[in-house]
């Protein structure tokens, strides 16, 4: 009896111990983004890449005429970014009475990033909106053709 107990309780232990010891292994990585406002972002608040749950806001700290906000995201997110990608702060729509920090990958080549790399984020709606059909402009512009061609269709 005392045998099957200590084997489940090995057992238990080593399925919590384990659990604990795989989160570790998950790696974070840090980028800070400057903002010229932080528009009510919060730590904890969420960071999407192309639509997908990328990490946290760990820090939304004042500066002098700019916001640095530090966002921890997953490696596997980490390592798609570049000195390209725009940041951009907005509502959250999974959660609507929060903010979100939004990621995009640019077409437009870019450098890796280095731990320390300071990014500055997109402040204006209006800048993201252009970045982004810049962004789907010269995704078609490197695009195959189709098939038939423009002189086909007239």
């Amino acid at each position: 009896m005392f045998k099957k107990f200590f084997l489940l309780l090995a057992t238990i232990l080593l399925l919590i111990g384990g659990g604990a010891t795989f989160n570790k292994f998950i790696e974070k990585h840090n980028v800070v983004i400057t903002f010229a406002d932080a528009k009510q972002l919060m730590v904890d608040d969420n960071v999407y890449l192309s639509g997908a749950l990328a990490g946290k806001v760990k820090a939304v700290e004042a500066k002098v005429r700019q916001v640095a906000v530090t966002i921890d995201l997953k490696k596997n997110f980490y390592d798609q970014l570049s000195s390209t990608s725009t940041f951009f702060i907005d509502v959250d729509t999974r959660n609507r009475n929060k903010k979100c920090v939004l990621i995009r990958l640019s077409q437009r080549p870019g450098n890796p990033l280095t731990p320390g790399t300071i990014l500055t984020g997109v402040d204006s709606a209006l800048e993201w909106s252009v970045r982004k059909a810049g962004d789907h402009m010269k995704k078609i512009a490197s695009s195959k053709p189709t098939e038939k061609s423009s002189d086909d269709l007239g």
